[in-house]
């Protein structure tokens, strides 16, 4: 096995789970955004709370999906900043969620013409695992109590 946990994928290689995509446009919604205005439609209000953004992400769509054209859209997470890629420090918030239609990422990774970074299994499937992990745990509004603790 080596020691490197990424590969370089060329600009019109397919997309997969684990490619790294550095200031991916993204949509994103604004906090102040509420239904208080008085005389504006809803879906007025919803246009204006929209931001767009550029972030540094990586895919997260199966790679099953993507290969298979079963996707439409490609679910993404904010994958933080590099910092030293030679020892492969990366920060990924899996709180942090978007979602790019498939078409729109694939011509944009194509125009730019440039090389992506992309996870080499297993660092791939253990980042699928972890994010399988935190969006399946089962968190309750009120603390559980049980008779055997003080």
């Amino acid at each position: 096995m080596t020691d490197r946990w990424y590969d370089l994928a060329a600009p019109d290689a397919s997309l997969i789970q684990g490619d790294l995509i550095f200031d991916c446009p993204v949509v994103t919604w604004q906090t102040g955004a509420y239904f208080s205005q008085e005389g504006t439609h809803e879906p007025e209000i919803l246009k204006n709370a929209v931001d767009d953004i550029s972030v540094d992400v990586i895919v997260m769509s199966q790679a099953c999906d993507l290969e298979q054209c079963r996707v439409d859209n490609v679910t993404m997470l904010n994958s933080g900043q590099v910092e030293d890629l030679s020892i492969g420090v990366r920060i990924v918030y899996f709180h942090e969620v978007f979602t790019v239609p498939r078409i729109f990422l694939e011509s944009l990774l194509v125009h730019r013409g440039k090389p992506r970074f992309r996870l080499l299994p297993p660092f791939r499937e253990h980042l699928s695992q972890a994010f399988a992990r935190f969006f399946m745990r089962v968190g309750l509004p009120t603390p559980i109590e049980t008779p055997w603790q003080p």
